[in-house]
């Protein structure tokens, strides 16, 4: 039996529908947690729930979008289940819908947990992103957009899941290095050689194939072993350390998981040229987003350490433009936007008026 933890609208959703083969507990404010008007409340305030996470097994699947208030209390609620094998899956949001406070929480979300992921402190991280998942759907409508979104998902990880713990009567599980933590699906059948990936990882090091495979396929394709040979050849001239496994189904027709990792972090904005400074191409300095309202903080860049340097004071302006009040500037400023520095490489420095 697998435990499966929902936390927030979208995880508890998506862990409820799983089949109850699982041991499933779903957490959301208002009913197993307060609900707090500040995402910072969710990580200061949280204390004796440990009763809500309490079970036997060794490793566990947990669910959950940053974009959220409650995601904040992901930490807290990670701390209580140090000891157990976790893997993070991570619902990426599609941003255009989201509200300016609802991007922000995300993108500290995101980033957090992938430097708890690379440190070792989650065993893996999967990456799942709305706005890919929704390009594979047809039929999507305004009302069965997230039923569907979920519906997905739960179907990725239910065979995953199945089959990592089966035996297969081809092959061996893959093995990845330690610091392959960071992950994604893919989706393809042998007929069409379509590939549907559900996060557009970047830097892919290791790839592990699951291929489903139908009876009729099994006794009488003369060219499949040389078709999954093919893939792992090809991935090789990438550099990528790729095996496959074969598993026998019932299904008509065959296809494929490929369990996609990389030990490099994801971003998903721009980090180039920011208000007239230029930057070098291979730049790895972090840009706070958006953009649009804080490039004009930027006041430096370090090309020795490869991070920009933002003015405090022309930021708390711009949190004032995008609605906050002076009070609610500093305290975004010192609890999402300082403290990201903590956990993300060539972050931000910045520059106080007294400096």
């Amino acid at each position: 039996m697998s435990v499966l933890i929902g936390l927030g609208k979208a995880g508890c959703e998506i862990v409820k529908g799983f089949s109850d083969s699982h041991k499933k507990i779903t957490i959301d404010a208002g009913s197993e947690l307060p609900e707090f008007t500040s995402p910072e409340d969710y990580d200061q305030k949280l204390t004796n729930y440990r009763h809500l996470l309490e079970f036997d097994e060794d490793e566990c699947f947990f669910f959950v979008c940053g974009a959220g208030k409650v995601s904040a209390a992901s930490l807290r609620l990670l701390e209580l289940i140090h000891d157990k094998k976790v893997n993070l899956i991570y619902i990426y949001p599609e941003e255009i819908m989201l509200s300016p406070t609802q991007r922000k929480l995300n993108r500290v979300a995101f980033n957090v947990f992938q430097e708890y992921t690379r440190s070792g402190l989650l065993n893996s991280m999967y990456l799942m992103c709305n706005e890919s998942i929704t390009s594979m759907l047809p039929y999507i409508t305004i009302d069965n957009l997230y039923e569907h979104l979920n519906e997905a998902i739960i179907n990725v990880f239910e065979n995953i899941i199945f089959y990592l713990h089966q035996e297969p009567v081809m092959g061996a599980h893959h093995e990845p290095k330690d610091v392959s933590r960071i992950r994604t699906i893919e989706y393809g059948d042998f007929d069409s050689d379509k590939k549907k990936l559900y996060y557009p990882l970047d830097n892919t090091t290791e790839t592990c194939y699951i291929n489903i495979v139908s009876d009729d396929e099994m006794k009488n394709n003369k060219e499949l072993l040389s078709q999954l040979k093919q893939k792992i050849t090809e991935d090789n001239e990438k550099q990528i350390l790729s095996s496959f496994v074969v598993f026998k189904s019932d299904y008509e027709l065959s296809f494929y998981y490929a369990i996609r990792f990389t030990h490099f972090l994801q971003t998903r904005w721009s980090m180039i040229k920011i208000n007239g400074i230029i930057l070098p191409e291979n730049t790895g300095a972090i840009k706070l987003e958006p953009s649009s309202l804080l490039d004009k903080a930027v006041v430096k860049y370090d090309k020795e350490k490869d991070i920009l340097h933002y003015s405090v004071e022309v930021l708390i302006e711009c949190f004032q433009e995008d609605g906050m009040t002076y009070e609610e500037a500093w305290d975004w400023f010192s609890y999402n936007t300082v403290r990201t520095g903590d956990y993300v490489k060539q972050y931000p420095e910045f520059i106080y008026e007294e400096d």
